[in-house]
């Protein structure tokens, strides 16, 4: 499959290869991304990244995302994203935020996850670290392209609650009728509303302490942030 030999291109980002060709860092804020999923998200991201005219500061490996080729439950993710900070770190470079995008769905380290980072475990090294996470799972920022609804999603003997969300997203527009995992034109088939899937999530987002976080995401955030960057 094309989305497949594309994912395979992809240059892997670990412990062992995170090679750089200078030890100082730059003025500019630098940036570690660490994904739950080992396609979809990181995708996404890559092509996020050159819509936003930021690839030659990835090329730089000011602005990284982490390319596995399994996924993380939420308190692994968080792990692997103190020991990528890390082994960069002893080479003599620091990025100054780390992002943890992760589901809820139904994993049990969810909230220890979520409160792994709200201590702040790289304050002492002067670098922060954000959850990006999304409720029920990353396809609901997906559906917020085309919908402000904050219906809950609950699993069903026959689906799971992510499955639930992908179900409404298929029906969302015709780009989405074969949607998987892992597809390739995801961020081409949503760029044009990125605005509206924004103003969505942010409007559900502020109303968590009241309606629940089911759904709800963060992307939004992760995204601004990223924007920022390139101006």
């Amino acid at each position: 499959m094309g989305s497949e030999n594309l994912f395979k291109k992809r240059k892997a980002l670990n412990t062992s290869q995170l090679g750089r060709k200078y030890a100082i860092k730059t003025s500019k804020e630098t940036v570690l991304i660490v994904c739950e999923g080992s396609k979809t998200e990181p995708l996404y991201l890559d092509s996020l990244l050159r819509h936003f005219g930021l690839q030659q500061r990835v090329d730089r490996k000011e602005i990284a995302v982490d390319d596995r080729k399994t996924g993380l439950d939420p308190s692994r993710l968080v792990q692997r994203a103190i020991e990528l900070f890390d082994a960069e770190q002893t080479k003599g470079f620091t990025y100054d935020r780390v992002y943890c995008v992760f589901d809820k769905d139904c994993h049990t380290k969810y909230e220890s996850a979520c409160q792994t980072i709200n201590n702040q475990p790289l304050k002492k090294r002067r670098s922060k670290m954000y959850a990006i996470t999304s409720v029920p799972c990353f396809e609901i920022w997906l559906l917020f392209h085309y919908t402000d609804s904050s219906a809950p999603f609950h699993a069903s003997d026959s689906r799971s609650v992510c499955d639930q969300v992908i179900v409404k997203l298929k029906k969302s527009d015709p780009s989405f009728a074969n949607y998987e995992k892992g597809d390739v034109n995801t961020f081409e088939n949503t760029k044009n509303k990125i605005g509206t899937a924004r103003i969505h999530a942010k409007r559900i987002w502020d109303k968590r302490d009241t309606n629940g976080d089911n759904p709800s995401t963060q992307v939004f955030e992760l995204i601004n942030d990223l924007e920022k960057m390139a101006e």
